[in-house]
């Protein structure tokens, strides 16, 4: 793949051979994992020194390093800082680049552009013809509006979000690997068999551990068989069966011919609640009273906001009017425990819809949907909904 650009009467070709890349038929650098080789032409044969990036954990490169020529200490190269879209800051410091001195035969480092244009989420920056925009492969991408040129090619597997919008408007924890799909957890609940989630494309043991209830350990064991595509993610479609105390719960659920057991014994949302969520509680089953459920949030659990909820660890609480409770305008109607967030921000919940009810693990908007005289997600006191175990 090469780029020729044409600006006035100066035409510059670049050329893309893997991690190669050339300027006008010249090695420019060898891209590798840690950073790049950079190419001086000079000399019998040319300079090749090692540069070194430090990458922050959305693979935005910070920093560029490489040894001084004359000892062995380090230099720092360019320097970047960013906006959350990838506008980067205006007090970044001045550039530094190798440089082949003819009339004294040696190599330098000087004040110069950087012939490195790999910035962030480690693509690279395309400011010919004043374009400024980022090249993620199969779009280009405006970190000054943050948002993509060109539709998502993609866009009807996510038919509710804008086909011009930049993963999900939350790039301080998603990146989009090629221009097509943000990368982040997107394992998501089997419909027809709760117990099971299945993979869609880019995911991997490190996504389904990240924002379900697996470890580590579990995730790379259910991956372990599964096929794999050129870059080690499972292929899309594919189904893992995680075992932990709410998928046990679900299998251990028998219709007595009146109503739901869990493992023999009637439960409610309170009860499931408290014991799912409680490290030394193995079974999810019994029942809570509302008032038990109030008293247990308020000493045992502190409210967090959204972006500090922990599958697995998490419960969500349901407030409003009740029938039972008249003149009380936050009741507690509802509890259900936070399983799992996809990459594009939906969250699904482990929940027992009534006493006597099927376990099941849904969306936690379609809870607040389909079970509307829950009321909406708040604390007791207002505020945040979710509280997790002190």
């Amino acid at each position: 793949m090469k780029k020729t650009v044409t600006q006035g009467s100066t035409t510059n070709t670049t050329e893309y051979l893997g991690d190669f890349q050339y300027l006008n038929g010249t090695l420019q650098f060898i891209q590798h994992a840690e950073g790049y080789v950079k190419y001086t032409a000079g000399g019998s044969a040319g300079f090749y020194n090692y540069v070194y990036h430090i990458k922050d954990h959305l693979g935005n490169i910070r920093v560029s390093f490489t040894n001084q020529l004359t000892n062995n200490t380090a230099k720092l190269l360019k320097e970047n800082h960013y906006y959350p879209f990838g506008l980067k800051h205006s007090y970044n410091s001045a550039e530094f680049d190798y440089y082949y001195n003819t009339a004294t035969s040696s190599l330098a480092i000087l004040p110069m552009t950087n012939s490195n244009r790999y910035q962030y989420n480690s693509k690279e920056w395309q400011n010919e013809l004043s374009l400024n925009l980022y090249d993620y492969g199969a779009r280009m991408f405006d970190p000054a509006i943050g948002r993509w040129g060109v539709v998502d090619p993609l866009a009807e597997k996510f038919y509710s979000w804008s086909p011009y919008n930049y993963v999900y408007n939350n790039p301080l924890k998603f990146i989009d690997s090629d221009g097509k799909a943000r990368m982040g957890a997107e394992w998501y609940p089997d419909p027809k068999d709760n117990s099971r989630l299945i993979a869609e494309e880019g995911d991997n043991w490190k996504t389904l551990s990240k924002n379900w209830p697996v470890s580590v350990n579990e995730a790379k064991e259910l991956t372990v068989g599964l096929k794999k595509d050129e870059n080690g993610n499972v292929v899309e479609g594919q189904k893992v069966s995680p075992n932990n105390k709410f998928t046990s719960a679900i299998k251990n659920t028998e219709f007595n011919g009146i109503f739901s057991e869990i493992y023999g014994e009637r439960s409610n949302c309170h009860g499931a609640s408290s014991k799912g969520t409680n490290p030394s509680q193995i079974k999810i089953s019994g029942e809570m009273s509302a008032p038990d459920m109030n008293n247990l949030l308020s000493t045992k659990y502190e409210q967090v906001n959204k972006n500090q909820v922990i599958p697995g660890q998490t419960i969500i609480r349901w407030g409003g009017t009740n029938f039972y409770a008249p003149g009380y305008a936050n009741v507690t109607n509802h509890t259900a425990i936070l399983y799992g967030i996809s990459s594009n921000g939906t969250q699904y919940a482990f929940t027992v819809n009534g006493s006597g009810a099927k376990p099941v693990i849904m969306k936690v908007n379609s809870i607040s949907n389909e079970e509307n005289k829950y009321g909406k997600i708040q604390g007791l006191n207002g505020g945040s909904g979710y509280y997790i175990r002190k």
